[in-house]
């Protein structure tokens, strides 16, 4: 969890430093960092508390973390292909 959060932390100064296609690269790796951050904290979460609302709350963040991930993936792939 760590790493990611770290990760992600350096992807969005990077991405706020750089101008243009950088930028983007950047923007992508963030959200990649982001959704993988998401996903480990949902997994952590479901060994902890197991209660209904728990298991709700960690359906959300399992869904925001797979829809940074998706988007993050989507935008690195369409900035590498237009290279």
């Amino acid at each position: 969890i760590l790493i990611t959060l770290f990760s992600t932390l350096y992807f969005s100064l990077m991405s706020r430093r750089n101008q243009g296609k950088i930028r983007e690269l950047h923007r992508a790796r963030m959200n990649i960092s982001m959704g993988i951050l998401f996903l480990a904290f949902a997994i952590h979460l479901l060994m902890i508390a197991p209660s209904t609302w728990g298991y709700v709350l960690n359906t959300l963040i399992l869904l925001i973390g797979l829809i940074n991930l998706y988007y993050g993936f989507k935008q690195r792939r369409l900035l590498l292909k237009k290279e």
